[in-house]
């Protein structure tokens, strides 16, 4: 970072990174920033930064570098002589680059003979003794002309001249030779380099210092005679000055594409010898052979030396090697090696694999290290990469280095031509001018890349600000638009972290939520501007983020991106709310309170809108709750509550759905933010009122009908988002079940009233497509019913209708056939819509509406299936016994009229049948004991002390009581009763009070009849025979001596048990049906207790506490047969009686009546 309160500015001077954002007084962290500051007044903007390092334009910007006339161009930045060279194929043009002029004073040379098109080579020299002006020296590298301008100040009039003797001379090149490279070693003059491995020294001065150029050859032609050219790995790749070792004389260093290193001194006398050489490819390749990046690749072909720099740190020889490794067609690594001299030999020290670039080189990538020699630029042809380099040669500390890494990518139509390094300058320990590389751009200019952190001990502190994070900032902060050399898009071919992604997005977004970011003013003139300031932050880093990472962030990392945005969205709505109600003195206060209880150090509001929007949503539900409670003001809380919820809809259409392209469903792991604390009931309360007050106004305003359209979408979204996160989350706990179900509940309730709502100020249409945008169904079925029924024409109505159908299909089909089912429109059910009976039919399918269903099956001629459905609507224990009597006998009238007729039904509906007939059999016996008064209980209690036996009837407590009384009640309201009801019924009511003996009877055909589990039959069975003997008084008919046989042979058959064994028989009711058989009654059975299970079964409404009741009441029943079985041998005259009811009855079954069997059946 720089700081600049050191020095007071000049007038002219902008401090950087101001006006570059328009205006912010924001400054980088100082953790981040250098110890001591420096200020460029030749810097016009800074394009971006951070705190490693700073891009800005330079203010000079020839008009030739602006609009040049040539496709082709190189150029050159030299630090030494502080100027830049353009170079075209017809002119060179110099300049000051750090002039502070926009257009400098600018030198143009005219390149002459001609390049064949090409560029020619050409290199700034240092100024003669007595000048300060440069030269330059131009290189034709296709003919060999060479021109040496000594001062570029009278460069112009000597162009002009003609050739001027001794400042120009020719290389002597063979047939298809060219120059390749040039590299100035003042003072022995200029290295330049042939397509066939010829190095040529150019001096410029003869031993007097005087300007005069010679050539000297010192090393020869590599190549056979019989090609142009050297072999690729023989080629030059770099010459590097070194120090100067005496007067006219300096160290140079060359070294090949394959690897091939040499160490001279030159004279500029023309005198060169080899001070060292060795061949490095054996060195580097054994290095990096056991990479597994490098599997596969044959390095002794692939890779590549590109450019050679010599590291300034150290003392002695130490270089830093920069090679191509083609690893694919589409795929490079490059890779940089530090070696140091050691004796006569150098050594490998480490190798470093760029990783934030790995494309294809066209133009060979340039390697500089200014000092101190920290950090390695890479220059690429639309990108600089800037690398961490090893400062001590250490190899414990080398494994501490962070590593740090960092790329600037140019847009793809900009082409760096030139470029030049800087170092570090220090003033009395002040640093005046940090390392950099300066690039030359056609049409933009001259670019300084700035490398701002040069503290050795932050080297190797392994905590440091990421380089993602970094560049994520840039785009958001920097990324204006796309009219700047810049790109801030991630290259696509650097390695992410998804976890640091993430973390780096998440971070920035917080950020700029909370005011925390160092590149965001801490205030501006008004709160507005602030938020609007960071809204438009929190937008771009979600087109950055999705443009670059959309395919590599999830679902929650995406969601809270949009979250953030939405937040300060909100905010921004809020405070303008609260501008527009800052003159109500109630409003005032309540928003006091819910700040000061929202969070007790925020005491004001503009501090919740600066770093308190991260919690927006418990402030607005404590506003909410103030203003809810609040009389007069709480339809202000309508109004706000609309206008923040509006604008988080709109962002979540933009950018949640639009940008991000996710769906209603994906809604991640945590709860939608603007659906916390259930905000839906407190918004469903301000949307109550605000109906309430408004729709009530007799002249309906366009605005009150838009907040209500407003307000029911927001609730539509609230609910249906935080139901989508309840359902989707994997493992759901009771409260999360609780909460969905409380909610599903409420929507279903509401949905329909919000909707209504809406058309009471006059927007149905609205309504509808609210209704159709959520799914309301039931609001779509009940508008469009209402306008149905109201409608002059039928057609829009009917179209309306078919485009439902077709649009939501069945579930919209079952919701419009259930509403015309609770309001009783059956005929519109049955006759409605015929073109989509599939849809009814399916729906009488699913569902249980057969008391309306057969009439649909009728209709189609599917008799049979209407006797089933009538069937099925009796076994209903609700259904009223008139309507099951009527219902039956439809159904048997329908399958008797069924083409092929079902036997099997119509028994079972003849056996239903008997069921009713069973029941209106008992209702014909008490009718006349039922008051008349109306009272159920009454009634049921009436009725009950006459018509039940004892000794049950004046029983305080008796569970048969109970039976009877609750088959009695069913009985009495028109209900249809069960079997156990039936048999409880028939078998308890007093046949003496009644006048009948066929009751017993009765509830043996039910039973028959019946399709129960055998056990609880056999249960029902033996009570009824225990219950037919027990209607007789046995001791008055057996116990007198005077009696004649004939009386005891009248009153016996004249008892209940006769005639029930009678009609038993006439009946057949011992014949097996339902896979059960009726048995004879034995006196060894009726005596034996029911297991517990068998009488729980039978008895399902009372509990296991009311069992032993029950088992009391049996037992008496079983004591009393057996009494009689003792004193008046009852086993023997029940025998009489089964053989007299079988003869009589004319059934003349074979009987066992020791086993008490029928033996032919």
């Amino acid at each position: 970072m720089v700081e600049f309160q050191h020095h007071k500015p000049s007038s002219s001077f902008t401090p950087r990174g101001f006006t570059a954002r328009g205006g912010l007084s924001g400054s980088r962290s100082p953790k981040e920033a250098p110890k001591k500051t420096h200020h460029f007044t030749n810097t016009s903007a800074e394009l971006t930064g951070n705190s490693n390092y700073t891009v800005s334009k330079l203010s000079a910007n020839p008009a030739a570098l602006q609009n040049p006339s040539a496709s082709t161009l190189n150029g050159v930045v030299n630090e030494t002589t502080s100027h830049a060279l353009l170079i075209s194929d017809q002119a060179v043009y110099v300049w000051k680059y750090n002039s502070s002029d926009a257009i400098p004073t600018t030198t143009q040379l005219p390149v002459t003979p001609g390049n064949n098109g090409f560029p020619p080579l050409a290199l700034l020299i240092s100024p003669s003794a007595g000048s300060i002006e440069p030269g330059v020296v131009v290189i034709n590298s296709h003919s060999g002309h060479i021109r040496y301008y000594e001062n570029i100040e009278s460069a112009s009039a000597i162009g002009l001249l003609h050739q001027r003797k001794g400042l120009e001379t020719q290389l002597k090149l063979a047939d298809r030779e060219y120059c390749t490279l040039a590299e100035s070693i003042e003072p022995a003059g200029v290295l330049v380099s042939t397509s066939t491995g010829r190095v040529i020294l150019i001096s410029l001065r003869d031993s007097a210092g005087k300007a005069a150029i010679t050539t000297s050859e010192i090393v020869r032609r590599q190549a056979s005679f019989f090609s142009s050219a050297v072999a690729p790995h023989r080629q030059m790749a770099a010459i590097k000055s070194g120090s100067v070792v005496g007067q006219g004389e300096r160290i140079a260093a060359t070294i090949t594409r394959g690897g091939y290193f040499q160490v001279r001194s030159c004279a500029r006398d023309g005198q060169s010898k080899v001070g060292f050489e060795q061949d490095l490819a054996e060195i580097l390749i054994e290095h990096i052979q056991y990479d597994p990046k490098y599997a596969g690749v044959d390095l002794a072909k692939k890779l590549e030396i590109v450019d050679m720099a010599l590291l300034p740190h150290f003392d002695q020889d130490v270089f830093l090697l920069l090679a191509a490794l083609e690893v694919s067609p589409t795929q490079t690594y490059y890779i940089q090696f530090v070696i140091r001299r050691e004796q006569s030999q150098f050594l490998l020290f480490s190798a470093y694999r760029i990783r934030t670039y790995t494309k294809p080189f066209e133009k060979t990538p340039q390697l500089y290290v200014p000092a101190p020699g920290s950090t390695a630029f890479i220059v690429f042809e639309n990108a600089v990469v800037l690398a961490q380099l090893p400062t001590v040669l250490d190899h414990e500390m080398n494994n501490r280095l962070k590593k740090w890494e960092d790329i600037i990518t140019f847009r793809s139509d900009v082409s760096i031509i030139g470029c030049g390094p800087e170092g570090l300058k220090t003033i009395d320990g002040e640093i005046v001018q940090y390392p950099s590389v300066h690039v030359m751009i056609p049409q933009v200019g001259v670019l300084r890349v700035e490398r701002l952190q040069t503290s050795e001990e932050n080297m190797y502190d392994s905590s440091s600000t990421r380089m993602l994070k970094t560049h994520i900032e840039q785009a958001v902060f920097y990324g204006v638009s796309n009219s700047g050399p810049l790109e801030f898009d991630i290259p696509d071919d650097i390695e992410i972290d998804e976890f640091d992604l993430k973390t780096d997005l998440l971070a920035v977004a917080d950020e700029i939520l909370s005011s925390s970011s160092s590149y965001i003013p801490p205030r501006l003139s008004s709160l507005d501007q602030h938020l609007e300031l960071r809204l438009s932050y929190a937008e771009k880093l979600l087109h950055y983020a999705s443009s670059n990472f959309g395919d590599k962030l999830d679902i929650d990392t995406k969601i809270a991106l949009v979250g953030a945005y939405e937040k300060l969205a909100a905010g921004l709505s809020l405070h303008k709310c609260i501008n527009k109600y800052n003159t109500d003195v109630k409003f005032n206060s309540e928003l006091g309170k819910a700040v000061t209880a929202f969070k007790s150090n925020q005491a004001k509001s503009y501090d919740l809108f600066l770093n308190g929007l991260q919690d927006i949503n418990d402030f607005l539900y404590i506003l909410f709750k103030r203003l809810d409670e609040t009389r007069n003001i709480d339809i202000i809380g309508s109004e706000i509550a609309t206008s923040v919820y509006s604008s988080v809809m709109d962002a979540e259409k933009t950018y949640r759905y639009d940008l991000f392209g996710l769906d209603g469903s994906e809604v991640g792991t945590f709860e939608p933010w603007f659906t916390t604390n259930e905000m839906y009931l407190l918004l469903n309360d301000l949307f109550q009122k605000y109906v309430d007050v408004k729709s009530t106004v007799s002249t309906q305003d366009s605005t009150a009908s838009s907040v209500a359209v407003a307000f029911a979408q927001i609730l539509f979204y609230q609910t249906q988002q935080k139901a989508e996160w309840l359902k989707s989350k994997p493992t759901k706990t009771r409260t999360d079940q609780d909460a969905l179900e409380r909610l599903t509940t409420f929507v279903h309730a509401r949905s329909d009233v919000w909707t209504k709502s809406l058309v009471l100020f006059g927007a149905k249409a609205e309504a509808l497509a609210i209704a159709e945008t959520y799914n309301d169904l039931k609001s779509l079925v009940e508008i469009t019913e209402d306008d149905r029924e109201n409608a002059q024409n039928l057609d829009s109505v009917h179209m309306r209708f078919d485009y439902l159908f077709s649009k939501f299909g069945y579930p919209f089909a079952e919701t419009l056939y259930n509403y015309y089912i609770q309001t009783g429109k059956y005929q519109i059910l049955l006759f409605g819509f015929p073109q989509y009976s599939d849809y009814l039919h399916r729906f009488f399918t699913e569902n249980d509406h057969g008391k309306i269903s057969w009439v649909k099956d009728m209709l189609d001629g599917d008799y049979t299936k209407a006797s089933q459905v009538l069937l099925a609507v009796t076994q209903k224990t609700d259904e009223k016994q008139s309507h099951r009597h009527l219902h039956l006998s439809i159904a048997k009238l329908s399958a008797l009229s069924a083409q092929n007729g079902d036997d099997e039904l119509l028994q079972d509906i003849q056996e239903e049948l008997d069921f009713v007939e069973a029941q209106e059999g008992i209702l014909s016996q008490i009718q006349e004991f039922i008051r008349s008064d109306g009272d159920p209980a009454a009634q049921v209690d009436s009725a009950t002390g006459v018509l039940l036996k004892e000794p049950y009837s004046s029983a305080t407590s008796s569970v048969n009581k109970q039976a009877f009384q609750r088959a009695l009640s069913r009985l009495l309201s028109n209900k249809s009763l069960s079997v156990n009801e039936l048999v409880d019924t028939y078998t308890l009511l007093n046949s003496h009070v009644t006048n009948t003996t066929a009751n017993c009877y009765c509830s043996l055909k039910v039973l028959h009849l019946a399709n129960q589990p055998q056990a609880v039959k056999a249960v029902n069975e033996k009570l009824t025979w225990r219950r037919a003997i027990l209607s007789d008084d046995w001791l008055d008919i057996l116990s007198s001596k005077t009696k004649t046989e004939e009386y005891i042979k009248e009153k016996t058959e004249q008892s209940v048990l006769f005639e029930t064994l009678l009609r038993f028989f006439k009946d057949e009711l011992f014949i097996r049906n339902n896979d059960y058989q009726i048995f004879l009654p034995s006196v060894r059975t009726l005596t034996e207790m029911d297991s517990d299970e068998d009488l729980l079964a039978r008895y399902k409404f009372i509990g296991a506490g009311d069992l032993p009741l029950l088992k009391k009441e049996i037992q008496a029943e079983i004591d009393q047969i057996k009494a009689l079985v003792s004193d008046f041998e009852l086993e023997g005259w029940i025998k009489g009686l089964i053989g007299t009811a079988n003869t009589k009855s004319g059934a003349d079954r074979l009987i066992n009546y020791n086993q008490l069997t029928i033996e032919n059946i």
